[in-house]
């Protein structure tokens, strides 16, 4: 056991703050305890499931880069430690994949989805919430990278993870998907649907129902609604900085497709 009583704590903490959407107090946390374990190796689980998880928190701040340092690390320890196809590998495969992406090397990242698939398919079976994981990795990168007909993916990749625990955010992916393709009137049903998923789940000001919220303001404005769109955006906007703080990069992308919305 690598992590004494103090740092468990402190580990928990951490991961308790990423949940609820404070990311950076998260990332303060976290690197606390990263500090307190360098000397520890790789191959540790125990360091693997910190960097793996300030890995999280980096990417929810739009930090990729140093996200995808953390996630490689956890990656190379765990194949080493626990084999390719153990969960908590295939796991750390999939969100590297997600952090490559967000980097724009969209190639890269779907080799990386796609293998991440095909290990939990095998080693772990279709049903495993590891496996469905990298399957939503999988169509993200694939709609994010701009796959023509993506909604297709879309629509199959919601009904394959309903009553998963990501269904929400499956359910999340097929808006965009929609709104990508001009289907702006699903893509509105989809999203205010979601949105009391969302605010079951996380609560109303989450970064992640604030973001939904953003996706419904751009699908009305692309759909021609656009003072409908603006009051939503306003309205949303001041609830990111209320609450996340008006330099959180949750915070910005409002900031943005307001702008966007009132351009």
């Amino acid at each position: 056991m690598t992590l004494t009583p103090p740092l468990e704590k402190t580990l928990v903490q951490a991961e308790q703050a990423r949940h609820q959407g404070r990311l950076s107090e998260s990332e303060q946390l976290y690197d606390s305890v990263v500090t307190a374990l360098a000397a520890v190796p790789d191959t540790d689980e125990d360091i693997c499931r910190v960097l793996h998880g300030f890995a999280l928190t980096l990417y929810g701040l739009e930090r990729y880069a140093e996200g995808e340092y953390h996630l490689r690390r956890a990656l190379t320890g765990r194949g080493k430690a626990l084999g390719a196809s153990a969960p908590e590998t295939i796991d750390t495969l999939a969100r590297l994949a997600e952090a490559i992406g967000e980097q724009g090397r969209w190639i890269e990242a779907d080799a990386l989805a796609r293998e991440a698939l095909r290990l939990g398919q095998s080693a772990l079976g279709a049903s495993h919430d590891v496996t469905r994981g990298a399957l939503l990795a999988s169509a993200w990168v694939t709609v994010s990278s701009g796959t023509p007909h993506s909604d297709t993916l879309a629509r199959a990749v919601v009904m394959a993870l309903d009553g998963s625990t990501h269904a929400a955010s499956a359910r999340n992916l097929l808006v965009v998907a929609l709104r990508k393709s001009g289907q702006y009137e699903e893509a509105e049903d989809v999203a205010r649907e979601t949105l009391v998923m969302r605010v079951e789940q996380l609560g109303p000001d989450h970064p992640h129902t604030l973001l939904l919220h953003s996706d419904l303001a751009l699908t009305l404005h692309a759909a021609g609604r656009t003072t409908e769109a603006l009051t939503l955006a306003e309205e949303n906007l001041a609830a990111g900085e209320r609450t996340l703080g008006p330099h959180a990069p949750c915070t910005a992308r409002l900031r943005k497709a307001h702008e966007t919305i009132a351009a």
